[in-house]
């Protein structure tokens, strides 16, 4: 069995040496421990200072170029940023409290569903829809009675709410920039999203 180095790194290993390359022979018995510890997520690497084959376990987001180990930034980001962009939808279609006894989803049926009923009450002169569906604090399904004010109220949270997580997001990918390294290994995505929120999360947002 060989091992094959292209420019002093590790590339694979070989049964059979070719004419062309710098193939350098190991024995079974180290090639099949070198294995059960890429098996076991190790990366393989030549270290020029032993002449051997070695391992090294490298963390989230670590690359090993040989010689030194360093962190992926922008594979960081882009996991910081996907975390950002569930934790938008998240919170803007998060089940909200209304009137301190309903609980009213903020999806996008939801508020088409609250534009065209005003509309219709305003066009037939109405004040008030009939069993508008709600959740209560319970998880069941209730029924209410409501007033052209209470769906302009119900529709301006739900503004607010998708308002805020857009502004929550802007605001942590533009701080992103201007983080070290150390800084995004230790970015809680969650933990700065709620901060941003803040006080209007724990007014309107349900928390089970």
């Amino acid at each position: 069995m060989y091992y094959k180095l292209e420019n002093g790194n590790f590339v694979g290993f070989y049964e059979q040496k070719d004419k062309d390359g710098d193939y350098t022979e190991i024995s079974l018995e180290d090639w099949q421990a070198v294995l059960n510890k890429q098996s076991e997520g190790e990366v393989i690497f030549y270290n020029a200072k032993t002449k051997k084959l070695e391992t090294i376990k490298l963390g989230k987001f670590e690359t090993f170029d040989g010689t030194k180990v360093s962190t992926d930034t922008q594979a960081l980001k882009k996991s910081i940023l996907s975390e950002l962009s569930e934790l938008k939808t998240e919170f803007a279609t998060k089940e909200f409290v209304f009137k301190d006894i309903y609980l009213q989803k903020n999806r996008d049926v939801d508020k088409a569903n609250l534009t065209s009923i005003v509309v219709m009450l305003n066009a037939m002169k109405q004040t008030a829809f009939k069993n508008w569906k709600f959740k209560d604090l319970n998880g069941s399904d209730v029924y209410a009675n409501l007033s052209i004010v209470d769906m302009l109220t119900m529709a301006g949270i739900m503004q607010s709410q998708t308002t805020n997580t857009l502004i929550a997001e802007s605001t942590l990918i533009s701080k992103l920039e201007d983080l070290s390294v150390e800084e995004l290994l230790a970015f809680d995505s969650e933990a700065e999203f709620k901060a941003l929120l803040g006080l209007w999360l724990w007014k309107y947002i349900f928390i089970r």
